[in-house]
C-alpha cells in the first residue's frame, strides 16, 4: 500500500513537473507544422517557390508511416521464393509460407487456452482432466524462483528464527541482501 503510494505521489510529481510552462510544447501536428511551414515560405518570398515546395515534400517525407520490420522480412522472403519456384503450385506454397510469416506469433498463455477449448469441445477427456491439463500447462509458463533466492531465504529464515531483538532481525535482513548480492554476482 506504500509503495502505490509512493509511486502515485512520483507520477503526480513528474505530471506536474512536465505540465510547467517551460516544458510547454506546441500542440501542433507536425503535419500542421509543414503546412504552415510551406504557406510562410510562400508568403514571405524568401525561397523559390520550387523550393518552398521541395522543403514541404521533405517535411511531409518525414511524416510517413515506415513498413514494420516482420513486412519487410516476409516480403523478402517471398520474392526469395517466388524466383526460385518452378511452376504456380510451387508459387501457391510461396504465398501460402507468406500468409504464415505474416500471422504474428501467439504468446503461449494463449496456446494453453486454445488446446483447453479443443479438449472440452472434442470431449474425449473429462473436463476436470482438462483443466489439470490447462494447469499444468500454465504453471510451466510461471516464472520460477532462481535457487540462490532460495537459498538466501532458507537462510533468512533461520536467521529470524535464532534473533533476539530487532537489531538481529535487521542483521539478518542485511545478511539476507548481501547473500543475494554475491550469489547474482558470481
Amino acid at each position: 500500500m506504500k509503495q502505490t503510494v509512493a509511486v502515485l505521489l512520483l507520477v503526480a510529481f513528474l505530471a506536474q513537473t512536465y505540465a510547467s510552462e517551460e516544458f510547454d510544447d506546441s500542440d501542433r501536428h507536425p503535419y500542421v507544422q509543414c503546412k504552415i511551414d510551406l504557406y510562410d515560405c510562400l508568403r514571405l518570398n524568401k525561397k523559390s517557390n520550387t523550393q518552398c515546395l521541395a522543403d514541404y515534400k521533405t517535411c511531409m517525407s518525414v511524416l510517413l508511416p515506415t513498413v514494420p520490420p516482420l513486412v519487410v522480412k516476409c516480403k523478402n522472403e517471398l520474392t526469395v521464393c517466388k524466383a526460385n519456384a518452378g511452376g504456380l503450385y510451387d508459387k501457391m506454397k510461396c504465398y501460402a509460407n507468406f500468409a504464415k510469416c505474416m500471422v504474428p506469433t501467439e504468446h503461449p498463455y494463449f496456446q494453453c487456452k486454445i488446446d483447453l477449448a479443443k479438449c472440452v469441445k472434442d470431449g474425449v477427456k473429462d473436463k476436470l482432466v482438462c483443466m489439470k491439463d490447462y494447469k499444468s500447462c500454465m504453471a510451466q509458463l510461471l516464472p520460477t524462483i532462481p535457487p540462490i533466492v532460495s537459498k538466501c531465504n532458507v537462510g533468512l529464515n533461520t536467521c529470524l528464527a535464532a534473533a533476539n531483538d530487532y537489531k538481529g532481525k535487521a542483521k539478518c535482513y542485511t545478511d539476507f541482501a548481501k547473500c543475494i548480492k554475491n550469489g547474482l554476482t558470481s
